[in-house]
């Protein structure tokens, strides 16, 4: 992994080729396009199932490059519409490099979808599971502290199942990613805090068993029990070393992480500047002091708020919905930044030069920083 965090003043390069620098690296390079627009490809989403180490039955979709734009679009959980193709025949004709996303607290594994899609419009696969007992379909609130150690689990134990089905030659999905090349981690909110765990941050297990102390709901028994199973420790790592390059969106709770600067991955943290719910001077930007990792940016959206980086803004009523209001940026427009920033930080990291021309975008920010 190569790239860096620039300052957002960086001139165009002279070799406007965009290839990684590694060109003998032929499993996970595709060719560059600007994260400004979408991809060449056509998109492809399947919803599908994957096993859990912690014997729960994940629904996860995934989103891939597609052969064909023709099909049927797809319906998410027969509810929402999006644009992505229902199950086409995948373009595995070259490897592709993953990402895997975690959603909001109360969220669901398709929250951002038009994110989604539009990654794997630039020939990314994207895995995403919804966090058993933590959607809008089966949310309890009582259970947060076991959902918060599982959480990176979930991820974890999604890319596993997108291996079995890379290896499967009867799947779709057969040949298309590298089973060794390791994946990106993006969430938002408690996904960012899911993002922060995977990348390598350990928990603060007393700080949740003090939490616990004080408010003593039902999931609190996975922390007793991890106690009773660990005597002694007070850290907790889930971390997951193929994870090698991390994106926390408007991410919460980093008072639960024992030390931040465990995380040595690249890492680009975006928040809101008028985010309610993780707001940027107690959530968002502590949580960015806390590292130490290189590269690693910070970057604040302007104008936008918590709701702002999903795509739930048309389904939910826009009073008392963080980013949604008429007073916001619209957020459509919100999204449009906020893929462009993702795609180019990733794309920075694998080595695309002229990634760094939209680092920060051009439109949309209300901040940014970075340290190479």
């Amino acid at each position: 992994v190569i790239g860096g965090c620039p300052s957002g003043d960086a001139a165009a390069d002279d070799d406007d080729s965009g290839s990684p620098a590694d060109d003998d690296d032929t499993t996970a390079t595709p060719q560059f396009f600007p994260p400004d627009q979408p991809g060449p490809y056509p998109v492809g989403t399947d919803q599908r199932t994957a096993p859990s180490r912690e014997g729960i039955s994940l629904p996860v979709q995934v989103w891939y490059p597609a052969l064909e734009a023709t099909g049927d679009l797809h319906v998410y959980d027969d509810l929402i519409p999006g644009e992505a193709l229902d199950e086409p025949a995948a373009d595995c004709v070259q490897r592709h490099p993953v990402l895997v996303f975690s959603h909001g607290n109360s969220g669901i594994r398709y929250q951002t979808w038009s994110v989604m899609e539009f990654l794997a419009s630039h020939g990314w696969i994207v895995v995403a599971p919804d966090h058993v007992d933590n959607t809008f379909l089966d949310f309890d609130q009582d259970l947060w502290p076991r959902v918060a150690l599982r959480r990176p689990w979930d991820i974890a134990d999604s890319y596993d199942w997108l291996l079995t089905e890379v290896l499967d030659t009867g799947s779709n999905l057969h040949g298309c990613a590298d089973p060794d090349a390791g994946y990106v981690v993006m969430g938002h909110s408690f996904g960012g805090f899911t993002t922060f765990a995977v990348a390598g941050a350990p928990y603060d297990m007393e700080a949740l068993a003090s939490t616990c102390a004080w408010d003593p709901v039902e999931g609190c028994d996975a922390v007793d029990e991890w106690f009773e199973a660990h005597p002694g420790e007070t850290t907790s790592d889930r971390s997951d070393p193929r994870a090698w390059a991390a994106v926390p969106w408007a991410p919460a709770w980093h008072e639960y992480f024992a030390d931040m600067t465990a995380i040595t991955v690249p890492i680009a943290v975006v928040g809101a500047d008028r985010d309610t719910l993780t707001p940027w001077n107690t959530a968002v930007e502590p949580s960015y002091a806390a590292l130490t990792a290189q590269p690693r940016c910070l970057a604040g959206l302007e104008n936008a708020g918590h709701f702002s980086f999903t795509d739930f803004c048309d389904l939910l009523p826009a009073s008392g919905n963080n980013g949604c209001e008429e007073d916001f940026r619209p957020p459509a427009e919100v999204l449009i930044t906020l893929r462009t920033l993702s795609l180019a930080f990733v794309q920075d990291q694998m080595g695309y030069e002229l990634a760094g021309d939209w680092m920060p975008p051009a439109e949309g920010m209300a901040s940014w920083e970075g340290v190479e």
